[in-house]
C-alpha cells in the first residue's frame, strides 16, 4: 500500500517537474554540469517533500474510512445473519448519511464517500453515496446499480470487486470512474461478518486535484 502511494505521488510529481524542466531550462542546465547536478538534487528533494505531504493526505483518508467502518460494524456486530437484510436497511438512514457527509467535509481532497452493501443480502443499489460539488459541499447521489456491470468493468465497479477480491483494505489503482466522470484513486475497506460479505466502505481522491497541488508546489518553488 505504501509502495503504491509512493509510486502515484512520484509519478505525478515527475510528470510536472519534467514538463517544467524541458520547457524552461533543459538546454541551460545541460551545458553546465554543476547547475545540472544541483537541479537534480532539488528535484529529488522536492519529490520527497511532495511524497510526504501527499502521504499525509492519503493517511487522513485511510483514518476516516477506518472510523466509518468501525461505526457501521459496531451496529451490526450483535445482529444475527438472518436479520442482516433488515439491519442493513435500517442502517441506510439519515443518521449514517449525516455521519458520512461530515466525515467527507472534514477530510481534505476527498472526492466522494460511500457505504455500499452486498446485493445478495440487500438490493443492488443499497447504500449511501456522497459526491463533492464544485462549491465543496456534498450531495447525496444515486448509488451505482451493481447488477448492471460485470466484475471486470473497472470504470464502474472497481471500487466494489477489487477490495472484495483482496479481502483486505486497499488503495486501488487509478481508474476513470464513469459513475461520476472523474479519474480517481480509492481507499476501500471490505466489511465481513464471519464469512458473510456485508459490503464496502470507501473514499475517493480526485487525481486532477493531486496534479493541481503538485503544479502549485512547483510554482511556489520557482
Amino acid at each position: 500500500m505504501k509502495l503504491l502511494k509512493r509510486k502515484i505521488s512520484q509519478l505525478l510529481a515527475f510528470s510536472v517537474f519534467l514538463t517544467s524542466f524541458l520547457t524552461s531550462s533543459f538546454g541551460f542546465f545541460l551545458s553546465q554540469n554543476i547547475l545540472k547536478q544541483d537541479t537534480n538534487e532539488i528535484i529529488n528533494l522536492s519529490c520527497d517533500l511532495i511524497f510526504h505531504e501527499l502521504n499525509a493526505k492519503m493517511e487522513s483518508i485511510e483514518q476516516t474510512v477506518k472510523v466509518i467502518s468501525s461505526y457501521v460494524m459496531n451496529q451490526l456486530i450483535q445482529v444475527d445473519e438472518s436479520e442482516l437484510p433488515q439491519a442493513i436497511a435500517q442502517q441506510s438512514n439519515i443518521k449514517l448519511a449525516n455521519f458520512l457527509e461530515n466525515a467527507a467535509l472534514s477530510t481534505e481532497n476527498s472526492m466522494s464517500i460511500y457505504v455500499r452493501y452486498n446485493p445478495e443480502i440487500s438490493s443492488p443499489t443499497e447504500g449511501i453515496f456522497y459526491v463533492r460539488n464544485d462549491d465543496n459541499t456534498f450531495s447525496l447521489t444515486e448509488p451505482t446499480d451493481l447488477s448492471l456491470y460485470k466484475p471486470d468493468d473497472r470504470e464502474h465497479v472497481a471500487w466494489w470487486y477489487e477490495p472484495l477480491a483482496a479481502k483486505k483494505p486497499i488503495w486501488i489503482k487509478p481508474y476513470n470512474n464513469k459513475n461520476i466522470n472523474n479519474e480517481l484513486i480509492s481507499y476501500i475497506i471490505p466489511l465481513y461478518k464471519g464469512n458473510t460479505v456485508i459490503g464496502v466502505i470507501g473514499m475517493d481522491l480526485n487525481l486532477a486535484q493531486i496534479k493541481s497541488y503538485i503544479e502549485g508546489f512547483e510554482n511556489r518553488r520557482l
